[in-house]
């Protein structure tokens, strides 16, 4: 898993949606800009180029955006799998369908929402991965959070913070929904190399709602980092970020 490293200066606070997949082979981040259709180049800003979504992208969706599929996009054969993150809202006209490749990720975080743009519709109307239907219009509006297809970690994060004040670092942070996890371990850091326990945190276990946790790390210097992890049932540890707070 790829650490997700933020640099900023005393107060942090940033979004984890794309930590919580295996970025791994996945080529650009493709952003919506506005309301559209998918179809629509030019309100995609695919690391600062306009084109539409293809293999090997992370989708973003965003807030306050509607995203219309007004044709059939069949993407299955283009390559490799396509990562779909929605904050905002995905909806379909009547007989038109997104197919996306095997191992294609559909996460519809807690405002997201995929629906049909008009009332009424069945089986013709949908969302596949590899061939596999996860969502048609019959099943009417889908809300989030939920996610689909693809390898997800355990724990969704929304948001990951670290305040610093004197000489004490908060780091605090909220997960939507967790699976199978035991426990949260909080390291420290002077260099990003060496890394010193601070404390183990018991999780949920198994939760689809909000859950807050936070800890105090005391005795910081002018620079501290500090790095979260999550530790499954079964032993398994996966690295859920780094943050790296300064004085100045």
């Amino acid at each position: 898993m790829p650490k997700l490293i933020a640099y900023f200066p005393k107060l942090i606070v940033i979004s984890l949606a794309f930590s919580l997949f295996l970025l791994d082979g996945f080529s650009q981040e493709c952003v919506s800009l506005s309301n559209a259709n998918w179809g629509v180049a030019a309100n995609w800003s695919c690391d600062g180029v306009n084109r539409l979504p293809n293999c090997g992208d992370i989708v973003k969706i965003q807030t306050g955006h509607t995203i219309t599929v007004d044709a059939q996009y069949n993407l299955e054969g283009c390559g490799p799998p396509i990562i779909l993150d929605i904050t905002g809202v995905l909806e379909f006209t009547n007989g038109n369908k997104l197919q996306l490749p095997c191992g294609s990720v559909l996460s519809l975080q807690t405002s997201g929402i995929v629906r049909k743009a008009t009332a009424g519709g069945g089986l013709s109307t949908f969302i596949s991965i590899c061939d596999s239907v996860i969502w048609s219009a019959r099943d009417r509006q889908l809300d989030g959070p939920t996610s689909f297809g693809g390898e997800i970690l355990p724990v969704k994060l929304t948001s990951l913070r670290g305040d610093l004040i004197n000489d004490f670092a908060m780091l605090s942070w909220v997960a939507a929904s967790e699976q199978n996890n035991d426990y949260f371990t909080v390291y420290r850091s002077d260099n990003g190399e060496d890394w010193t326990l601070v404390e183990d945190i018991l999780a949920a276990g198994n939760s689809n709602v909000e859950n807050y946790y936070t800890t105090t790390v005391a005795g910081v210097q002018e620079r501290i980092l500090l790095k979260l992890e999550q530790t499954d049932f079964d032993g398994t540890a996966t690295n859920l970020g780094v943050l790296e707070l300064n004085q100045s």
